[in-house]
């Protein structure tokens, strides 16, 4: 069962203020004076009601985002961590020129990365000095167009740059 009314409510509740007013003529009767007293009340505990809980959602919603913050911190660190344990694990894996370690429970792999050999320009040579057609309109390089020349034997793009072996990447499992 409803017992309070909304502020849309106490609103329209002015209208039968209006209503009594009309009907006294402008004089503040008794009625108007009581209902005054009563929807001043009502209007200030619901707008202290509605600015409390505002207040609380809004400490709630900070609160919040620092936590966000924080527990961010946290991942980014334990993010570092790990990029360190693999690296240790990939160094010693490297000097001891092994590809693969067998735990009791886990198995350690260096694995070659999949899809495209990465390109890049030998060292001194820009895109000015690319023919036309491995540049894209916007001036950068085309590495798609170089891909394709290097790989099809243009000798002309091959002094100017290289495919790159694929990448490793350590897989634990």
């Amino acid at each position: 069962m409803k017992t309070t009314n909304t502020l849309y409510e106490l609103g329209l509740e002015w209208e039968v203020l209006e209503r009594l007013l009309e009907e006294s003529e402008g004089e503040v009767t008794d009625e108007i004076a009581d209902f005054l007293h009563g929807h001043e009340t009502a209007v200030s505990k619901k707008v202290d009601g509605y600015a409390r809980f505002i207040l609380n959602l809004e400490a709630s919603a900070r609160a919040r985002r620092e936590e966000a913050g924080r527990l961010k911190n946290s991942a980014d660190g334990l993010a570092r961590k790990v990029a360190t344990l693999k690296a240790a694990l990939r160094a010693y894996m490297g000097v001891a020129e092994i590809r693969k370690l067998e735990g009791d429970v886990f198995t350690v792999s260096l694995r070659k990365a999949g899809g495209k050999c990465a390109v890049a320009l030998r060292d001194g040579v820009s895109v000015d000095d690319l023919p036309m057609r491995y540049k894209a309109e916007k001036w950068y390089v085309d590495n798609e167009q170089l891909r394709r020349g290097l790989e099809s034997g243009d000798e002309t793009i091959a002094e100017l740059a290289e495919l790159k072996p694929r990448g490793e990447y350590l897989k634990v499992g």
